[in-house]
């Protein structure tokens, strides 16, 4: 069987309970590279460090053709560590997650699981972003591991360039229970809340609640449905029709 370079990255940090199922089931294809935040950046979206020196720390864990590193960077900081500064060669598939917490319709744009698979693919390299619920156990992390075991000769072959995989995995669901789904919208009614710290000082806190989940076909009604979601996603957001009905029109 041919070996593969793979790299694992997330935005649950090096502390996640995840990475180490990981790295020990999937060296069975060759040789594991894992670079991670040093502590968690979910919520953390696209965003890579400018403004200050990225710091790597390699990590002994003693699994075979397992190497690992934390960094005081983001997912997508991971992604590039690895593809121009520590790996020799490029990977044939990025993996970002396994995540604790579903990344489902318009959470994508804020998630930093997504956005480690969507570096890769902006780089040129197939990638997987993987998600399970949010109080996801190691029996969690081991199905969604078997899962992309099961699908890795597959994945590599049909994610074309410029496009990456987002999967979600309820918690009951068979790894042969899924949905090939596009991305839902959730419609979200956002509270900003005042309040006082104890030295009677302002500080406001962000959250909020669904008011509508997705409709059938897409992810958020598949994980509804207790379905392993598969969406393939782009980076190119033009919304094309729009862009040919202003050809139409005397813009310039």
């Amino acid at each position: 069987m041919r070996k593969y370079r793979i790299l694992i990255t997330n935005d649950d940090g090096i502390n996640s309970p995840a990475l180490k199922i990981m790295g020990n089931k999937l060296s069975i294809f060759g040789e594991i590279y894992i670079i991670v935040p040093e502590r968690e950046r979910s919520g953390g979206s696209h965003a890579i460090t400018l403004h200050k020196p990225l710091r790597i720390n390699e990590i002994n864990w003693s699994l075979e053709k397992v190497k690992v590193w934390s960094t005081n960077g983001n997912p997508a900081d991971c992604v590039l560590l690895g593809l121009y500064a520590i790996l020799a060669q490029k990977p044939d598939l990025v993996i970002s997650g396994i995540n604790r917490g579903y990344n489902l319709g318009n959470d994508i744009i804020y998630s930093g699981t997504v956005s480690g698979a969507r570096e890769a693919s902006l780089n040129g390299i197939p990638a997987i972003a993987i998600s399970v619920y949010q109080d996801g156990k190691e029996e969690d992390f081991e199905k969604a591991t078997d899962l992309l075991i099961s699908l890795f000769d597959k994945f590599l072959k049909i994610i074309p360039e410029g496009t990456f995989l987002n999967i979600n995995i309820p918690p009951n669901a068979k790894i042969t229970d899924i949905c090939l789904t596009y991305q839902g919208k959730f419609h979200y009614r956002n509270i900003v809340e005042k309040r006082l710290d104890p030295r009677n000082k302002e500080y406001f806190w962000l959250h909020g609640y669904v008011e509508e989940n997705g409709e059938e076909g897409s992810d958020i009604w598949a994980i509804k449905n207790g379905k392993i979601s598969i969406t393939p996603l782009q980076s190119d957001m033009t919304n094309y029709s729009l862009l040919n009905a202003l050809k139409s029109y005397d813009l310039l």
